[in-house]
């Protein structure tokens, strides 16, 4: 009979132990897991939709401990093994794996809990124990024992790279001798910004399960709670929502912001002026709201709450003297933050809410600003509060933390993070852009630089990463950067970062693409330095920006002169002085060093040879799928910079007043392409991956402004 190369385990966990004794053939055709209240585990699964899931531990505990069962068992299926469930029996372990939590580890087994650090392992960590002819997992929860029954697998070679495939591990005829691991969580939430009024499918939260990922949009409130997904939500429109209701500013003027001498309502639809935030009444009418809107209205299904602002680069700020007495603009949304914590907690501890919430506050633009007032961040550190940082002006030339005289953009960042993780000691998280709209169809997988980035963002164990907008049915080349946040936000504290980020590198690319693995990765790091200048070609302060300015400004700020000069910067890249369009009608400038966009063409067209020349050798359908899955990206990739290419010269032939008919068929051909191609509308959330392409008709002249 074929055994699987189970459990060569690595030491690369907090706890080690010593290798065991060889487990018999046999071990592995039987899992044993703990249902009381219920008979069997399948008695168990069926009561998933029945449950209170808040109030109701013990059967909570046997149906996602039953579940955990039935993952392994299905996974050992793939590899022609027939595995039963059982139901725990303490005087028959012997030849099972085996699901315990830890008081029943305690009380039933104790000599195989003495080597066991449960503290170290906290609410989602687990332990991996070998003990003669039994594989014992162990965890203090429930999720626990499910992650431990993942961790379980993927030591076994399975592997979850997006929600319709299993890669399955080659079976080997060995005899198996393993070490004992605990895992616990370097950040506390892992996932996606996926929020929107859909459910999510079933397939989409097991494979987050599986990952180990626990944050998500809206999905059915028992799938959530059985698989550990804490639900996401909350955006802009909360505090317009709110604030702008029917004759609340003539009842409460002092509730708005107060900029030179006039107060501003908060207008119901569009770009809004925010309100007072360091009015005291003002933001305990919000949170008495919002938890009225969390216990019985349409956010009762959210666990981390965001509480976003209007943050834009530029706008009116609260010059009102209890504004001044808070601090600066950033003090004011933390002392606004400050009481709508505190005020969750309390109807927590009164039982108004049944659950915890957490607040997810942000920084973004003007935001980024570091705090001043000492006692709104003590109070916050005390509270149930997550500080997320939005870096959505980052410069994907570089790593966050390197060559900052050569990124403006970067340093700002970097600057500002560091002064934060100085004046504060909030839990604090990142959200990512690699797909956000303004990159839709390009393949920004940034695993180059990953895992530098990965150990400046979090130096230490923190509270949230995630990226926005993942993609539904073909995440192409984002399936790598997925499996760099599985990765590392399970590492161990003494772990590398950056080695940790190479390691799953090689893995992910050994798996999905066998003998190929060298070539095909050589093709994704191709594409990696091509997609390097991403910001500077399609975000702020862009070629995007310069070419579609009226689109972006009704008083654009550059002169058409200025435009057609500016353009060669973005095509020959290299060290630039990039105009600021935000503040450009006084001067401003960024620093920026990047390839040029004609130089990412290139770059591209050269991928394009070495793709073809070795898709041409793959015999296995699998891989040869696999890598046009990933082409359908590059593809688009190229056909994106090229867009922009041809409308650049469009608009300097239309300046100069040379013929533009032949360019305009050249750009109606690309935008058919990618109007047609599913990587510009595959994202799971309700974004527009295709605004850009409206944009473009607009200005080209396809469609009326």
């Amino acid at each position: 009979m074929y055994l699987v190369n189970l459990f060569l385990f690595l030491a690369s966990s907090f706890t080690i132990g010593t290798p065991n004794a060889m487990i018999r053939n046999d071990v592995y055709k039987s899992i044993m897991v703990p249902v009381s209240p219920y008979s069997t585990y399948e008695e168990a699964l069926a009561d998933e939709k029945n449950i209170n899931w808040s109030t109701e531990a013990q059967k909570a505990n046997a149906i996602t401990t039953a579940y955990a069962g039935l993952e392994l068992k299905s996974h050992f299926e793939l590899l022609g093994k027939k595995v039963k469930v059982l139901t725990y029996n303490k005087n028959k372990t012997e030849n099972h794996i085996v699901l315990v939590l830890r008081e029943v580890l305690f009380k039933n087994h104790p000599k195989i809990a003495e080597g066991v650090n449960f503290e170290n392992l906290g609410g989602q960590g687990f332990s991996i124990i070998p003990h003669k002819n039994t594989i014992y997992i162990t965890a203090n929860s429930r999720i626990g024992l499910l992650y431990g029954s993942y961790g379980l697998l993927k030591r076994m070679g399975f592997a979850w790279y997006n929600p319709t495939e299993t890669i399955i591990p080659q079976k080997v005829n060995k005899k198996p001798s393993f070490y004992k691991i605990s895992k616990s969580a370097y950040l506390d939430f892992r996932g996606f910004w996926t929020f929107s009024e859909e459910n999510l499918s079933v397939k989409r939260v097991q494979w987050l399960a599986r990952n180990r990922f626990n944050i998500a949009g809206k999905t059915k409130n028992y799938l959530a709670k059985k698989l550990g997904i804490k639900i996401w939500g909350g955006e802009h429109n909360l505090i317009q929502e709110e604030f702008s209701k029917e004759g609340l500013f003539k009842l409460h003027p002092e509730w708005y912001t107060l900029h030179e001498n006039q107060r501003f309502k908060v207008k119901s639809k569009g770009n809004y002026t925010n309100p007072s935030f360091a009015n005291k009444d003002a933001a305990e009418f919000f949170a008495d709201r919002m938890i009225e809107r969390l216990a019985t209205g349409n956010l009762s299904h959210i666990d981390i709450l965001n509480i976003w602002p209007a943050d834009r680069r530029s706008g009116r700020l609260d010059q009102s003297q209890q504004a001044k007495e808070v601090g600066n603009f950033t003090d004011t949304l933390l002392f606004f933050y400050s009481i709508i914590a505190d005020r969750l907690q309390r109807a927590y501890d009164d039982g108004v809410l049944k659950r915890k919430v957490t607040l997810a506050g942000i920084s973004y633009h003007l935001t980024l600003e570091p705090p001043t007032n000492t006692e709104v961040i003590e109070k916050l550190e005390s509270q149930n509060y997550l500080h997320i940082f939005y870096p959505s002006t980052r410069d994907w030339s570089y790593a966050i933390n390197q060559s900052l005289d050569q990124s403006d953009a970067n340093k700002r960042l970097y600057d500002s993070f560091n002064e934060w993780q100085k004046r504060t000691n909030f839990k604090h998280g990142v959200v990512a852009y690699n797909n956000k709209s303004n990159y839709s169809a390009i393949a920004l997988t940034d695993h180059i630089n990953f895992g530098e980035n990965f150990s400046f963002y979090f130096p230490k164990k923190g509270g949230l990463y995630a990226y926005m907008h993942p993609i539904k049915d073909n995440p192409g080349p984002l399936q790598l950067t997925n499996a760099l946040i599985a990765e590392l936000a399970w590492k161990s504290r003494n772990e590398e970062a950056k080695s940790k980020a190479l390691e799953v590198i090689d893995l992910y690319f050994n798996k999905r693409y066998g003998k190929f693995a060298k070539d095909w990765k050589g093709v994704y790091d191709l594409m990696s330095v091509s997609v390097s200048n991403a910001k500077n070609i399609f975000e702020s302060e862009s070629l995007n920006t310069v070419l579609f300015q009226d689109m972006y400004w009704a008083d654009p700020p550059f002169t058409m002169e200025e435009v057609v000069t500016f353009i060669p910067y973005y095509r020959k890249g290299g060290p630039q002085k990039i105009p600021n369009g935000f503040e450009y009608k006084n001067g401003s400038t960024s620093e920026a060093n990047f390839i040029g966009l004609d130089r990412s063409i290139e770059i591209q067209s050269q991928m394009k040879i070495k793709w073809n020349s070795i898709i041409e050798k793959v015999k296995d359908q699998k891989i040869k799928a696999r890598m046009q899955n990933d082409i359908d990206w590059f593809e688009a990739t190229n056909r994106r910079y090229v867009l922009m290419a041809l409308c650049s010269d469009y608009i300097i032939a239309e300046f100069n007043g040379n013929p533009i008919e032949e360019l305009k068929n050249q750009i109606r051909s690309k935008i058919a392409y990618l109007e047609k191609t599913k990587v510009t509308n595959d994202a799971v959330s309700p974004v527009n991956q295709r605004v850009f392409l409206e944009v473009i008709k607009k200005r080209i002249g396809f469609e009326k402004k």
